[in-house]
């Protein structure tokens, strides 16, 4: 029984190092966009954007662009504060667009943030890049 205290403490630097470096694993950090219904020309819509494992306490910038002429981006830079609960896992960032003309277009958001190897406070961090595409189709206004 003499070693059980080595063990034991032992057994928590090995769970408190797997989870500083789970979260400091780029690979978990996510992005992808919710499904949204169906669009029409005129329509004026939020389409989530959803971004998974990043710290609470790090900065996220979100970038969007569109391709083609059916849809337009009303805000094209959102940070972590305009995510519907900004302290949330995951954070869902609603992207404004409207809906101008009948046919395709690509979507496109570009986020940017950090995984720590650690407390972020004094912990090296890298920059994480992700990129999420959704591909939209925008029908004739109904009559």
């Amino acid at each position: 029984m003499h070693g059980e205290p080595e063990a034991r403490r032992a057994w928590v630097a090995l769970c408190v190092l797997s989870a500083a470096t789970a979260a400091a694993q780029p690979d978990a950090i996510q992005a992808r966009f919710d499904a949204p219904e169906p669009l029409r020309v005129g329509d004026r819509r939020a389409v989530v954007l959803v971004v998974e494992g990043v710290e609470t306490e790090l900065p996220v910038l979100v970038t969007t662009a569109e391709e083609g002429t059916a849809i337009e981006v009303v805000r094209g830079r959102l940070t972590r504060l305009d995510a519907e609960a900004p302290g949330a896992e995951p954070l869902r960032f609603p992207i404004p667009l409207v809906a101008r003309a009948p046919g395709t277009s690509v979507l496109r958001a570009e986020v940017r943030t950090f995984a720590c190897e650690g407390p972020t406070d004094d912990a090296p961090c890298d920059e994480v890049v992700r990129t999420a595409t959704l591909t939209l189709t925008v029908a004739r206004a109904a009559r």
